[in-house]
């Protein structure tokens, strides 16, 4: 186990310690605890290494106000999917609530519909597919709806686009749409909610740049309304990072009088600021930093910087891919303003904590998670706190905190 800083050997914590939960290939949902020390740095250790969600977890979904952390399994070694709901404790020790096969190839899961009727919508890769269940009073699952889609001719890219791929699935700041990042097709799906059932029906997708792979996506307003509870009036942003060309595209987000809901395109960038795309490089995550201010994206496979080894016995330098930090504008423009060393190679998923302070980085190649401090007044990710090697190819890190 990897426990360091650049900086100094810790110390004792003193504080309370949070928990961040991993999944990996490996088949486990590993528990970190992080906790500040004496000299105001930070200890993280593995205190449970949690069984259950199958072969080969992909995506994390923590309901915090429940205790339930969903796990989706991608199927990677079986004929199907899964998902499994976990009780979540302060010990960071889970328990198995109740699980259900899926479609093959869930890797991205979001809750939907009011606190009395609860849902969960998950998209899947290789099935090519949307899929629904209702989340019962006792944790089961019933499901609710599959949707499977095809592509809508050749894909640009012959070596990636050979089916519809649905990568992620994100609810608008409303909650009357999930709107779903479909790689092969070069298209983000708009799916409405009947709020009275849940229910979802298809209307007109997005059309994205040819050939650039719509990964994942986030929402973005200003005045920071897709955090604080949306209004009709505010203004709204959708950023979609594709992985395929390594862009960001921007939209402006209108929900007309008669229903719906409307994108303008207003930008696009590629995720090195305007910079050469290093050969193979492959974009994955996309997040809004929690003070509303900065844009994040993850850069895999470009190998941009040599950073100090992880093990205080090996002297040489190794590769790491990339972090790029960029501002949204009023205008729905992106201010380039870092790129900064993930911490090793493959950053399939970052999260941040609530401060804002600290972001989690799931190195899926160097099985590895690196926690990053961040300037909350620049934006700027700095040097890892604390890192932890956990188990083959960590896929996604969430944090739960009191």
């Amino acid at each position: 186990m990897l426990s360091t800083t650049y900086l100094s050997t810790l110390l004792a914590a003193t504080a309370a310690a949070c928990n961040l939960y991993v999944a990996s290939y490996d088949g486990n949902v590993t528990t970190l605890s992080l906790s500040t020390t004496a000299d105001g740095g930070y200890e993280s250790e593995i205190t449970y290494t949690n069984p259950g969600c199958a072969g080969s977890p992909a995506w994390l979904t923590l309901d915090a106000a429940n205790d339930v952390l969903y796990c989706l399994d991608e199927g990677n070694q079986t004929p199907n999917g899964s998902i499994t709901a976990f009780r979540t404790s302060a010990s960071g020790e889970l328990t198995v609530l109740s699980d259900r096969e899926t479609i093959t190839g869930p890797v991205s899961s979001v809750l939907y519909g009011s606190n009395s009727s609860r849902a969960i919508a998950l998209s899947h890769y290789a099935g090519q597919a949307v899929s629904t269940f209702s989340i019962a009073a006792n944790g089961s699952f019933v499901p609710l709806q599959n949707f499977t889609f095809t592509l809508p001719g050749p894909g640009v890219n012959p070596d990636r686009q050979t089916g519809a791929y649905q990568h992620q699935v994100v609810l608008d700041p409303t909650g009357q749409f999930i709107l779903v990042p479909d790689l092969g097709s070069d298209l983000v799906r708009i799916l409405h909610i009947d709020p009275s059932t849940n229910l979802l029906q298809e209307q007109p997708a997005i059309q994205m740049p040819p050939g650039s792979g719509p990964r994942h996506a986030t929402f973005w307003s200003p005045d920071g309304a897709v955090s604080n509870g949306y209004g009709t009036n505010s203004t709204l942003y959708f950023y979609v990072v594709g992985e395929l060309l390594n862009t960001i595209n921007g939209f402006r987000v209108s929900y007309p009088a008669a229903g719906g809901i409307h994108f303008t395109p207003v930008s696009s960038t590629n995720t090195f600021g305007g910079a050469p795309v290093p050969t193979g490089a492959a974009a994955a995550e996309i997040s809004i930093s929690p003070d509303n201010r900065f844009l994040i994206v993850s850069n895999r496979l470009d190998r941009t910087f040599k950073i100090p080894n992880f093990d205080p016995n090996n002297s040489t330098a190794e590769p790491s891919d990339s972090l790029a930090n960029f501002i949204p504008q009023g205008d729905g423009t992106l201010l380039f303003t870092q790129i900064w060393p993930a911490g090793g190679l493959h950053p399939r998923h970052f999260s941040f904590n609530k401060a804002g302070d600290l972001i989690a980085v799931a190195l899926q190649l160097s099985n590895r998670v690196v926690i990053h401090e961040r300037n909350v007044t620049t934006g700027y990710i700095q040097w890892p706190v604390a890192a932890n090697a956990v188990g083959e190819q960590p896929t996604t890190v969430v944090w739960d905190e009191e």
